[in-house]
């Protein structure tokens, strides 16, 4: 009589990604200016997911001058993977996605009008320098209103 077994063991020594979360500036972000963005990968241990590639991408945008500076990126020790994003001077919300093994999560970054571009040729700044509006009226006030009472007392009869 013979007994005959066979044992099949299935092993895995690599992590498996549970969760990505992306990171971004909030609030109203400057146009033309480079924003840090992050993605951190957690594996389904709680641990950090390290050395995993990210692919980034727009997942919506006003503008087809919106621009990721580097794609892809590789997450660090931390299971941070960072890129930056340049986004262009039109107004409206931009969907920043990350990508890795499958598993995608994203960002909203919003830019508002930034107005129309200054066109004047004089110097910058204000012409009267610091002083607020109020100040200069009040000033200009009393040189009209001054230069009108010298006038009515060096015409006053005595």
């Amino acid at each position: 009589m013979a007994l005959v077994m066979t044992v099949t063991a299935f092993g895995y020594a690599g992590q498996t990604l549970a969760t990505i979360t992306v990171g971004a500036p909030s609030g109203t972000l400057k146009c033309n200016t480079a924003i840090t963005v992050t993605a951190t990968l957690i594996s389904t241990d709680g641990d950090p997911f390290t050395g995993e590639t990210v692919k980034w991408k727009f997942s919506s945008t006003p503008s087809n001058s919106d621009k990721i500076n580097k794609t892809p990126t590789t997450t660090n020790s931390k299971g941070v993977a960072k890129t930056t994003v340049t986004l262009a001077c039109v107004a409206g919300n931009r969907r920043v996605t990350a990508t890795s093994d499958g598993i995608s999560a994203g960002a909203v970054l919003s830019v508002t009008s930034a107005g129309l571009p200054r066109t004047s040729t004089l110097p910058g700044g204000n012409p009267a320098g610091d002083l607020p509006i109020g100040m200069i009226l009040a000033l200009f006030a009393v040189l009209i209103g001054g230069g009108i009472i010298i006038r009515r007392v060096a015409t006053s009869p005595r």
